[in-house]
């Protein structure tokens, strides 16, 4: 039992010496040797030295046979030190272990190389583990390497074996594992603060080196305003080093437009937690030059004590330039467009130009604006703005005399500007009394067309110097579109006076117009019907002759007169298909409800449609002239089944699609087809798109068909591909209600 009592008091004598391990890894990391050979080198010779000094205090429990706390030592040195480290100090021990000699030399040894093997062991689990270190890894590193020293006890001689297992196991296996999970814990606390410490040294190196080249200000001022730290651009564009810090309140550089605005939001800044705030400030640089700065203020507060304010401000004077030159575009473009209004409709001239006029005073200071235009020998003024109660002699519609020089004046220099007292280009009496009321400044734009000055824009300000190089170039372009707009005006007067004219002689032409198309369909209407008697005539002769003198005709003959034959029917054909194309222009629609899949299959049951696949899908009824809608499907059935008959797959699809107030009946083949860009000519009369391929026809079906859908307020189309079949198209109204 004593002996037991004095391993206890021997482990709480080493634990100063593992206490020492602790100091040592706050000492390395504050000395930076944990990179680099050399250093890690160091950092063994004093764990050996550490280790030395533990062995120099054992517990002895026989002659030759010591006992200490190396294992806890090496196990936890191994998870957390560089290997190389450990190897050093583990070599030291055992050196110095070897020295000693003794019955117990090969378990010191072995204990010493166990104790660190199971460390590296559990250094490499944890990092496969990914896991935060634990009591149970560190209490399990412990009962391991114990375990595996109370098993390294077998080495001693047999005679001293029991006893020395007896008092060694109960300290082995209950606190040493525990004093492994207070030296690792005191370890890796150390370490996570080494790496908090090192990652907020570096953050701290990072945002300072943001701060130093950041092209923004920022600086931090105390409650009293006193600047406390400035980056490298504020010290730059305030003028100010950090020994004039203390020295220098952040409210000396704010214009003083803005002064009480800053004041204001300091006091918010100073009242809540946390508060930040972006706005736009105007400041003054070492050089005096005034800056806009957007601004972003955040409170500082260290325990629920407010201690300042850091400010991070970005220079946006050329941004605010740039939009206020934006805004001032923008605006012109909008004065123009109203004046365009002027130009599409002249009717809205006298409230355009109105609004106009007032939307230009926010781009061009003027107290007064006058457009003047030149009406014979008087001066019109057709638009003015002026303020109220003042310059009573002005007013709107007045008509006044002026100088004839400025029109020479005008015409030669376009446009100009005059600041009175330094130049009297224009000896007016307006003027003389406008300059005694107090105006001070005068410009005049010309309203100028094509070389010749319709008038001017005239305009005034009380301030001295008031018109600027913008000003003049804004004017210029009101002017422009203004001129523009005098010559609209005076051209639509032209065209209003010869519209009764032009009305009258187009009524006319469009009534003679519609007489020669009358005559013309009468006189086609009249030559086909007039062709079809000597047709029958030759057709009727053609038979006798056949009949009568057959016989006696050879094969040659009989041919020819067959060939007559077919010309005279083909001809009688296009005679009637001709009369019907001109009987549409006179005669009238009669419409009606119109069952359009009745007719639809009575016309595809009169067809030849032996080896036809005809598909019939919703066909709905239309409205319009059943006569003329039967022509329609007589004329794209008889085409689908006419352009399929040869092909290999033959199939008619015939249905509707909805259309725009409308349906769309459509029949569909799969026969030879056509170029799709044929698909707008294929409805002109006589035209034939397969005239030398066998399929006999006269062109004027789809004429007929399309001059039909016309009538109807309809239309009609198609589409094609070569060698893949046809859609012909036909939209009828709806019935109006």
């Amino acid at each position: 039992m004593e002996q037991i009592i004095q391993v206890f008091v021997s482990l709480v004598y080493n634990a100063a010496l593992l206490l020492a391990l602790v100091l040592l890894f706050d000492s390395l990391a504050q000395t930076e040797v944990f990179s680099g050979s050399i250093s890690k080198m160091k950092v063994g010779l004093v764990l050996g030295a550490i280790a030395l000094g533990i062995m120099l205090n054992p517990m002895k429990l026989h002659t030759g046979v010591v006992f200490d706390s190396r294992t806890v030592f090496f196990s936890v040195a191994s998870m957390f030190f560089d290997p190389l480290s450990v190897v050093i100090a583990a070599l030291m021990a055992a050196g110095f272990r070897l020295s000693l000699g003794g019955a117990g030399i090969y378990t010191g040894v072995s204990t010493i190389i166990s104790s660190m093997g199971f460390g590296f062991l559990f250094r490499r689990l944890h990092h496969r583990w990914k896991k935060p270190y634990g009591f149970w890894e560190f209490y399990s590193l412990g009962i391991v390497v114990h375990i595996s020293m109370v098993l390294l006890m077998n080495l001693t001689p047999p005679d001293m074996r029991s006893e020395i297992i007896r008092v060694i196991m109960l300290p082995a296996l209950l606190l040493f594992p525990l004093g492994t999970v207070l030296l690792g814990h005191l370890v890796h606390r150390r370490l996570k603060r080494y790496e908090e410490c090192k990652k907020m040294e570096r953050s701290e190196a990072q945002y300072r080196l943001l701060a130093e080249t950041s092209n923004d200000i920022i600086f931090i001022r105390d409650t009293d305003d006193y600047i406390i730290y400035a980056n490298k651009r504020a010290q730059e564009l305030m003028g100010i080093s950090p020994e004039d810090y203390h020295k220098v309140k952040t409210l000396k550089f704010v214009a003083p437009a803005y002064l009480e605005e800053t004041v204001r939001r300091q006091r918010i800044n100073s009242t809540l937690a946390g508060e930040k705030e972006l706005f736009i400030l105007e400041v003054i640089d070492k050089y005096g030059e005034h800056r806009m700065m957007e601004s972003n203020y955040g409170a500082i507060w260290e325990d629920g004590v407010f201690k300042g304010v850091m400010v991070a401000a970005r220079d946006v004077t050329d941004r605010i330039k740039t939009e206020e030159a934006r805004a001032r575009y923008a605006a012109r473009l909008e004065i123009l467009k109203e004046l365009d209004k002027m130009v599409l409709d002249v009717n809205s001239f006298e409230n355009s130009l109105e609004k106009a006029s007032k939307m230009l005073q926010k781009l061009i200071p003027f107290d007064i604006l006058s457009v003047n235009k030149f009406q014979g020998e008087k001066l019109e003024i057709v638009e003015l703005l002026k303020p109220a109660e003042r310059f009573a002699f002005l007013h709107k519609n007045q008509k006044h005399a002026f100088d004839a020089d400025i029109i020479a004046e005008l015409g030669e220099n376009k446009d100009y500007v005059e600041v009175a007292g330094t130049k009297t280009l224009i000896a007016m009496p307006v003027r003389m009394r406008l300059e005694k009321d107090g105006i001070t400044s005068h410009q005049y734009n010309a309203l100028l067309w094509r070389g010749e000055v319709l008038g001017f824009l005239w305009f005034s300000a009380f301030a001295a110097d008031a018109f600027t190089a913008e000003h003049l170039e804004i004017a210029r372009d009101f002017a422009k579109q203004l001129a523009l707009i005098f010559d609209h005006r005076k051209q639509m007067e032209q065209i209003q006076n010869n519209s009764q004219v032009l009305v009258k002689t187009v009524e006319d032409r469009t009534a003679q117009l519609k007489s020669a198309i009358t005559e013309l369909e009468s006189f086609s209407y009249t030559v086909a019907h007039d062709l079809r008697s000597p047709l029958k005539m030759i057709q009727n002769y053609c038979d006798i002759l056949l009949e009568d003198y057959g016989k006696k005709l050879d094969a040659e003959g009989n041919k020819m007169l067959e060939n007559i034959n077919a010309i005279v029917v083909r001809s009688d054909k296009l005679t009637m298909e001709l009369l019907d194309l001109a009987r549409l222009n006179l005669m009238g629609l009669q419409k009606e409800d119109v069952n359009m899949e009745a007719i639809v299959k009575e016309i595809v049951n009169s067809q030849n449609t032996q080896g036809f696949e005809i598909e019939y899908l919703a066909i709905p009824p239309a409205w319009g002239d059943a006569s003329l809608l039967r022509q329609v499907w007589q004329n794209f059935i008889e085409n689908a089944l006419k352009y399929t008959r040869d092909s290999q797959f033959k199939k008619i699809t015939i249905g509707t699609k909805v259309g725009d107030e409308g349906y769309i009946y459509y029949v569909k083949d799969t026969g030879i087809g056509f170029l799709p860009e044929k698909a707008d000519s294929i409805f002109a009369p006589f035209e034939r798109l397969h005239k030398s391929e066998g399929y006999d026809g006269t062109g004027i079906g789809l004429a007929i068909t399309k001059k039909i859908i016309l009538f109807h307020d309809g239309d009609t189309w198609a589409e094609s591909e070569v060698g893949k079949g046809s859609i012909f198209y036909f939209w009828l109204p709806m019935k109006e209600v």
